[in-house]
C-alpha cells in the first residue's frame, strides 16, 4: 500500500515505475503465501451461515469483554457460549429458488441440497456456502436425487414431499396434480392443486427460501416488506405457506385450453 500511494503521487511526473514494480513484488509474495496456506489439508472449512440471534450474542460478548476492565469481563463467556450453541444449529432453508425462476436447490432425504434447473454458478456457490456445503457449482453430485426430463425435474425432500421444477406449460399441468410444490419460470394463472411459485410471484417477491414446517412451509422473500429500505421495492414478506385446496381434476378439454394459454 505505501508503494501504491507513492506511485499515485509520482505518476504526474513520470517517476512511478519503481513504485509499481515494488508493489508487484509484494503482491506476488502475498499470493504465494495464500497459495501455500490453501494447500494445507483442511485449511478451508465451510460452516453454515448463522442467524441474527448468534450475531447478537457474539456482539454482546465482544463488547462486554472490551468495555469492562475488572474480572467481570469473564462473564462475556456466557453470551459467547450462547452464540456458539445457537450458531451450531442454524435454521437452514429446505428450498432455495432463484429470483428469475431459472432453477432451485431442494434438500433431499440425505440432508444435502439437490439442484434442478440452471441457476447461475455464482448463485449456486453462495447457496452452498451458506448451507455449509463445500461442493462446487459444477459438481455432478448436485443433481443426484433429481429425476429430470426435457420438461423439468422432480425432487423428493427429506420429509417425503415432492418439489417439481417445470419448464413447460404441459409439465405444469401434470405437476400440479402430483407434486406438493411447483416452481416454474413460466407465468401461470390457471388453477393448481399444489403450492405454485411462478415467474410472476418471483418477479414480485425476488429470490425465495422455504423452510419445511408441519403442513406447509415457512416462506422468506428477498423483497421483504417488513424490512424495507429507502431504495427497496415494497411488497413481499414472510408467511406460513400451505398447499392450496385440491382442485377438481381437469378434463381433457380443460387441459388443452390451459396448454394454449
Amino acid at each position: 500500500m505505501p508503494a501504491a500511494v507513492f506511485g499515485v503521487l509520482t505518476y504526474p511526473f513520470g517517476l512511478d515505475a519503481p513504485a509499481w514494480a515494488l508493489m508487484g513484488l509484494a503482491s506476488q509474495l502475498v499470493l504465494r503465501l495464500a497459495a501455500w496456506v490453501a494447500s494445507i489439508e483442511r485449511s478451508t472449512i465451510v460452516i453454515p451461515a448463522f442467524g441474527e440471534a448468534a450475531l447478537v450474542c457474539f456482539s454482546v460478548a465482544l463488547l462486554w469483554a472490551c468495555l469492562l476492565t475488572t474480572r467481570l469481563r469473564l462473564l462475556a463467556l456466557v453470551p459467547l457460549a450462547a452464540g456458539v450453541a445457537v450458531a451450531a444449529k442454524p435454521e437452514r432453508p429446505d428450498i432455495l429458488i432463484e429470483r428469475d425462476g431459472s432453477g432451485l436447490l431442494a434438500r433431499g432425504p440425505q440432508g444435502r441440497l439437490i439442484l434442478a434447473g440452471r441457476p447461475s454458478a455464482f448463485v449456486i456457490q453462495q447457496w452452498l456456502g451458506a448451507d455449509g456445503d463445500s461442493r462446487k457449482p459444477d459438481d455432478p453430485t448436485l443433481k443426484d436425487g433429481a429425476r429430470c426430463d426435457p420438461l423439468g425435474c422432480v425432487i423428493m425432500t427429506g420429509d417425503g414431499r415432492s418439489v417439481a421444477y417445470s419448464r413447460d406449460r404441459l409439465a405444469i399441468i401434470e405437476d400440479c396434480r402430483r407434486a406438493d410444490l411447483v416452481v416454474t419460470p413460466v407465468p401461470w394463472t390457471a388453477p393448481c392443486a399444489a403450492r405454485l411459485i411462478d415467474r410472476t410471484a418471483l418477479a414480485r417477491d425476488g429470490a425465495t427460501a422455504l423452510v419445511a414446517r408441519k403442513g406447509g412451509w415457512r416462506v422468506h422473500h428477498a423483497s421483504d416488506g417488513a424490512k424495507t429500505r429507502p431504495w427497496s421495492r415494497r411488497g413481499g414478506g414472510e408467511a406460513e405457506a400451505r398447499p392450496a385446496a385440491a382442485a377438481p381434476p381437469p378434463t381433457e378439454a380443460d387441459s388443452a385450453v390451459e396448454a394454449l394459454q
